[in-house]
């Protein structure tokens, strides 16, 4: 289906439900348009368990080039509580998203719903994905707890938002399932077998839009800005995953991560770049064309990881302690992988592109001078100007 006709189907379903909600109930519009009309639950959910949440990240800023010092440090947010509820007879959506019976928007057991920029998302009517006309939703007897989140596709938030809320579910006495998760990815099968996730205990939200059970439990954690990553998460997925990667019959040692087949903020004088790499003993990869644990071994093996800003930095938890991190920025940065190397007691710089840093970080392709990242390099290889102790 083109994006056309999606988005015309989506405006009609748009147009029925505004005209059916004055008439019949919220989960009934659904059921006819595809569309949960949007209100607030009045009471909040039976909360199980919960976890103190992490303290602020105070740091200085990592080492860098002369030129590139500049750091934008992330802005701490109102800290979610991490905890585990309960919705009796509630409903999860493929999306992240829990409605109680009556169809009423569940806040504090939805996934990263209370930080999105623009409401109209939630106000003006929730639509899971894939739109489908006359969507149905599974009733099931018995227990469901429900892993699905708002960005699981992405590589960084499935492994740091969605797989450590197994351990919650397990740590509150609810680690048997059934889970409903995606599994539509080939990293997100992987790891889900891996974590024992797989037959009867798992309810695939790639082929359901939404179930409904008569005890709905939802793990509730996301990675939170400007804060630590939670050592508990960090210790799970190391704990779980580390394991299960065998050893390489030639561990690369120093390692680039390429990403010249994303689709946005590639390097675009990547060859120039490997070719500077080469003379330092650095083998190119890309993540993407690794099966999800050959990635884990590579991260594991490696002693010096340079990479530009994306999803496949996710992997520097399966780092061992003291391997060296650069990351390549365009003209601003984030700090969400400075956040992690320090939690983990890895060694991190980074290089940002020529010209004048922008407040917010450009989804734009952008150059890297060598004669900087040689600066950094040089200094990583030879242990001057380490990263700030821990």
């Amino acid at each position: 289906m083109t994006r056309r006709r999606k988005r015309w189907r989506l405006r009609i379903a748009r147009a029925a439900t505004n005209a059916l909600r004055g008439f019949i109930s919220p989960v009934g519009v659904f059921k006819v348009t595809g569309i949960m009309p949007h209100a607030e639950a009045p009471t909040a959910p039976n909360i199980l368990s919960a976890i103190d949440a992490t303290p602020r990240f105070v740091r200085s800023p990592p080492p860098s080039s002369s030129s590139g010092s500049i750091w934008v440090a992330s802005q701490s947010k109102r800290v979610p509580e991490t905890h585990v509820a309960s919705v009796p007879d509630g409903v999860a959506f493929s999306t992240g998203a829990v409605f109680d019976p009556a169809g009423r928007f569940v806040e504090m057991a939805s996934h990263d719903y209370d930080s999105i920029d623009d409401p109209r998302r939630i106000r003006h009517g929730f639509a899971p994905k894939p739109h489908r006309s006359f969507p149905t939703i599974h009733r099931l007897p018995h227990q469901v707890v429900a892993l699905t989140a708002s960005n699981q596709e992405f590589y960084f938030h499935w492994i740091f938002d969605v797989l450590p809320r197994l351990w919650l579910a397990e740590k509150a006495g609810y680690g048997e399932g059934p889970f409903f998760v995606e599994a539509r990815l080939p990293f997100q099968r992987r790891t889900l077998r891996a974590l024992g996730v797989t037959g009867a205990r798992r309810i695939d939200a790639g082929e359901v839009t939404a179930v409904s059970a008569a005890n709905l439990i939802v793990p509730c954690h996301r990675i939170v800005p400007g804060h630590l990553f939670p050592e508990w998460a960090i210790h799970f997925l190391r704990d779980r995953l580390l394991p299960d990667a065998g050893a390489r019959r030639s561990p690369v040692r120093r390692l680039y991560l390429s990403r010249k087949h994303a689709g946005h903020r590639r390097v675009v004088n990547e060859p120039e770049v490997v070719s500077f790499l080469g003379e330092y003993g650095f083998q190119s990869i890309r993540a993407e064309d690794l099966m999800f644990f050959d990635q884990v071994s590579l991260f594991r093996d490696a002693e010096i990881i340079i990479a530009p800003h994306g999803g496949g930095l996710a992997n520097l938890v399966f780092c061992a302690p003291g391997a060296q991190v650069i990351e390549l920025f365009p003209n601003s940065n984030i700090d969400l992988y400075y956040r992690l190397a320090t939690q983990l007691g890895l060694d991190y710089r980074f290089v940002r592109s020529p010209g004048s840093p922008g407040a917010f970080m450009s989804s734009a392709d952008y150059r890297i001078d060598p004669g900087e990242l040689k600066i950094v390099l040089d200094d990583a290889i030879s242990g001057r100007a380490g990263s700030p102790p821990r």
